[in-house]
This record gives structure tokens, sequence and C-alpha cells, in this order.
């Protein structure tokens, strides 16, 4: 694990795909001015692009000169979306950079997987900044804050789901914590920067996917031997915003199933995702999970102990 850190650093934003952000950028310089954090919020694109905040050159020199940059610093990304995927490729035969703690989550799945898998970071899957344009407490932010200005983490979520015998006899797992949003966790697969759960704890999340599709992908994973040696899966949430009344019902069906085939502990109920819980999770980076008739996850991180 490479690991520098967080406290007293500037705050880099990052828009590596979809496009739209100048309609939040006041809203996120209001957020940051007022929790005090020094941040960076200068978007250089130029280029009108239907798809994405700017074509696809600019998009990767603006990234590219963010990572390379020898002054360790926090990459908060302003949104999710989609596009990021296109940019991994150039980064493929680079020399490690230094350290940057990457923060956010959805398309941003790309970027962590990446980075560990290259270059053994650790990164904050978290809220991206585009969260705050929506009215939400402050303690949807609070952890990521503190892990921002204090450099601590304390993560205890006492009320995981167990969908399977397996999660209800496993005792403590420990294992190094990977994942993310699951059409880009499927994306990974065949690349360079396929993600490896071998012998880590897997968590998965997504939004708008049709419970058919979900079952499509846990199935490809299964089949592409992405699960192998997988020490448990954690789900978060699979909230949609389509018209489905019927959704939760049948996504519940299509994980309680999945469960009941395998021999891997299956836990529903973390608190990640596209609704209004993301708790920040640490990429790459050691956990505990103990079973029984409800579940319990756990992660910390003091930077003051890691890096004495």
């Amino acid at each position: 694990m490479i690991i520098s850190t967080l406290t007293d650093k500037k705050i880099q934003l990052i828009a590596t795909g979809s496009g739209k952000v100048n309609e939040f950028l006041g809203a996120c310089e209001k957020f940051l001015t007022d929790h005090s954090l020094t941040y960076n919020i200068f978007i250089p694109f130029q280029t009108s692009h239907p798809l994405y905040v700017a074509d696809h050159d600019e998009r990767l020199d603006y990234l590219m000169r963010i990572l390379m940059n020898p002054t360790a610093s926090i990459l908060w990304a302003l949104r999710g979306g989609s596009g990021t995927t296109t940019l991994l490729p150039y980064f493929n035969q680079l020399q490690p950079p230094t350290h940057q703690w990457i923060i956010g989550f959805s398309d941003i799945t790309a970027l962590h997987l990446m980075a560990y898998k290259l270059w053994d970071w650790v990164t904050v899957h978290g809220p991206t900044l585009n969260y705050c344009n929506q009215t939400l407490p402050l303690s949807y932010w609070q952890p990521t804050l503190d892990l921002i200005q204090k450099g601590k983490l304390e993560t205890n979520i006492n009320d995981l789901i167990p969908l399977n015998e397996a999660a209800h006899h496993c005792g403590v797992i420990t294992g190094h914590l990977v994942g993310g949003n699951m059409s880009l966790v499927q994306s990974s697969i065949g690349t360079f920067w396929q993600l490896d759960g071998y012998q880590k704890v897997l968590f998965l999340e997504d939004i708008n996917e049709p419970p058919y599709r979900v079952a499509e992908r846990l199935t490809h994973f299964q089949q592409a031997g992405l699960l192998t040696g997988v020490r448990a899966i954690l789900l978060g949430d699979f909230n949609t915003m389509l018209p489905n009344a019927d959704h939760d019902t049948l996504m519940q069906f299509v994980f309680t199933s999945f469960a009941q085939k395998t021999n891997i502990p299956v836990f529903a109920n973390l608190p990640v995702g596209h609704a209004t819980r993301n708790v920040p999770l640490l990429h790459n980076y050691p956990c505990t999970v103990k079973g029984g008739a409800v579940g319990h996850f756990s992660q910390t991180f003091d930077e003051a102990t890691l890096l004495r």
C-alpha cells in the first residue's frame, strides 16, 4: 500500500467523464469555503462535447498533469457519470507518480481500480462534489470531512444483512477492501486494471440498473473468475430513479438467489451508493467483516499512527 498524508493538502477538483459540471461549481465552492478547505476549482476545458466535460485529449491532459504533480494532494471528483475508462490506457506505461488521495465513486471506480492495480495506492470511495448541490444533512459529509481535515476515519456498520448461511457462520473476516460501482467493475474485466478480488473483501453498488442486468453481471463475474478467492461480498445501494414498482422486490430476489448459490459470505445494507447515504471507504485498505444473525463491518484509519 502506498499512502501519503491527507491533512493540510490542497484539494484539486477533477472532472474525468460526463459533462455539465459548471452548473454546480458555485455550490462546490461555497461548500468547500464553508468547511475551511483549501482548494483549486480551476477547470480549464474549452471545448464543447455532447457526452463529456471536454474532448478526450483535454480530459487526458488535465488528469495526467494533476496525477503527475510531484506534490501529493487530494483529487476530489466533481461527479461520476461515464467516460473515465477511455483515459486509463495512457497511464499504463508511466512511472508510478507520488501518491494522490482520489475521492469519488460511480464512474470514478475506474480510477480507484487503476490506482491500486498499477501503483498500489489507497484511495477513497466516497461522495462526489456534485452532491453538495443537493439538500443533504451534514452527517452525509462529516466522515469525509473528518478524513480530509483530521486524517482519521472510523467506520463501523452494525446492521449488515446476511444473505446466506456462509454469512451467518463465517466468524471474523479480514482483508483489503476493493470494488465500487458494479458496472465499472464489469468494465474492468479483461483490461490491465481488472479488479483483483483474491483474498479481498468485495463491495458493489449501482444505480438505475434493472434487476435482470444485475443478475447477468453477477453471472459474468462468476464465469470470468472475478469472484475466485473473494473472502466476502458487501452489497450497497442499488436504487433506481426509473419508474419500476417491483424494483426493490426483484433486486432482493436477485441477490438472495445469488447468495444462496455461493459459498462466499454475502451481506446487504452497506451504506454506500447513489442514495442519501454514502460513507467513505478506503479502497485497497484493510477492513474487518463479522458474520452472524447481524453482520458487522469496520475500517479504521489514523494517519498519525500509520505514518509515524
